[in-house]
């Protein structure tokens, strides 16, 4: 009787271990789906969002200038060049390349290079950088 017992125990638990329904494990506040072969399945299968523009495209029809990237702007569905790189954005421009800082506008701003003892300059830079002084549009 005990080892009946014991035979079905052993049955119902291996058919629970293999069984592939998906089980919950506790993170934080919510409750997310974990499955055995997880690491094994097709991910992504439908898109998270619509876009009006494919990056693709714009990388192949755009050409942007040094430190800038091709970006799809959703809300007119065109292509763009975003500054991702200042330094050599800056660079590009003529400037010195590490003299760059963003202003309140989130402009870039390229600055011109100071002589090595001219701490006067280098104070009028530090103080346009600290201020974050409007100099684009």
């Amino acid at each position: 009787m005990k080892s009946t017992i014991l035979a079905i125990t052993a049955l119902a638990s291996l058919a629970l271990a293999m069984d592939a329904t998906p089980r919950f494990i506790a993170v934080g506040p919510g409750l997310v789906v974990k499955r055995e072969n997880a690491p094994y399945e097709v991910r992504g299968n439908g898109k998270l969002f619509r876009r009006s523009c494919d990056q693709n495209k714009g990388e192949v029809t755009l050409t942007c200038p040094a430190g800038q990237q091709v970006i799809c702007n959703h809300k007119n569905g065109q292509y763009e060049c975003y500054i991702k790189n200042g330094a050599a954005y800056c660079k590009s421009l003529g400037f010195q390349g590490e003299l760059y800082y963003e202003d309140k506008n989130h402009n870039i701003c390229c600055s011109h290079a100071c002589k090595q003892n001219d701490v006067q300059c280098k104070n009028k830079l530090n103080k346009l950088q600290n201020a974050k002084a409007p100099c684009g549009p």
